[in-house]
């Protein structure tokens, strides 16, 4: 319904049509609407519980001291300091931003902001990624990879606190998940015929007179005239060999990804990527062409 509104309103073209810093703003807050919608509409909730939760502009961005926790963007926490802080999504798309990661100037600033909220934390400071994410539209989960930025902080400081996968280890929820994503991209749902009966069903829906199968000639195959000596195109040697876990590399197509896994050995290796934003992308090493990113 809320897509529906925003479609036949206009009023999302209008904003795109703007091109603006404060449309784009708009926009993407309207997409996290939609987002939060499919997530209590997966919960059950009603509408009027929805729109107890859901609002598209904060109501004042003032900083409350007395309040237990406080909520805000990373430009509206520069100048105060916290004994505790989270920085959530850390993430490769979120932060930084899909948009700035093409860019070695936007990266930067991405990089600023990020040393901004982390020295807002006086005693400590939490830093977490989700492993899948429902990204803004409300569309499927998808798998995220950790933000450029983690990798950043010396080791010495970092205390963790989550439960790592180890090496060789399969992630059967991400096993689990995948499978479905592919079932449901490749599985047919529609009607099927598959008797004389059915398809005779078939012919009548669409006003065809169909008397039942014929029995067919049989097939005299041909001679096939000569064919000149062809030789095959070789394929393109890979420009880097070796992807492990972890590697940030660089796609001619799906751009910068990190490497999530590698599967063999040799000509027959397979790696799946992660590109931010075409999701994971499984590639035989031999011919996917990456380059190596860092």
């Amino acid at each position: 319904m809320i897509r529906f509104v925003l479609e036949r309103t206009g009023y999302r073209k209008m904003l795109e049509q703007e091109r603006t810093p404060d449309s784009e703003s708009r926009l993407e807050n309207l997409d996290e609407l939609v987002s939060a919608a499919a997530e209590a509409e997966s919960r059950g909730d009603s509408l009027p519980e929805f729109l107890d939760h859901a609002a598209l502009v904060a109501e004042a961005d003032a900083y409350d001291e007395r309040a237990p926790v406080t909520l805000m963007t990373l430009h509206n926490a520069k100048g105060l300091e916290f004994p505790l802080v989270f920085l959530t999504g850390m993430e490769l798309g979120l932060f930084p931003h899909s948009r700035s990661m093409n860019s070695e100037q936007a990266l930067e600033e991405e990089r600023r902001l990020c040393y901004v909220g982390m020295t807002r934390a006086q005693r400590r400071l939490i830093l977490t990624w989700a492993k899948y994410r429902r990204r803004y539209g409300g569309g499927e989960q998808e798998r995220s990879t950790p933000s450029w930025f983690l990798r950043e902080v010396p080791e010495d400081l970092v205390v963790n606190l989550g439960a790592q996968d180890q090496p060789g280890e399969v992630d059967l929820t991400a096993e689990r998940f995948d499978a479905r994503q592919s079932a449901r991209r490749t599985t047919f749902t529609g009607k099927t015929y598959n008797s004389v009966s059915n398809i005779s069903q078939f012919f009548e829906q669409r006003g065809i007179a169909f008397s039942g199968p014929k029995p067919s000639a049989p097939v005299v195959p041909l001679p096939r005239p000569p064919q000149p000596n062809r030789q095959l195109p070789a394929a393109p040697p890979p420009v880097r060999r070796g992807a492990r876990a972890g590697m940030i590399v660089e796609h001619p197509k799906y751009g910068t990804g990190t490497v999530v896994r590698r599967e063999g050995e040799g000509d027959n290796a397979k790696i799946t990527v992660n590109f931010p934003r075409y999701g994971l992308k499984k590639l035989v090493e031999k011919y996917a062409g990456l380059k190596r990113n860092g």
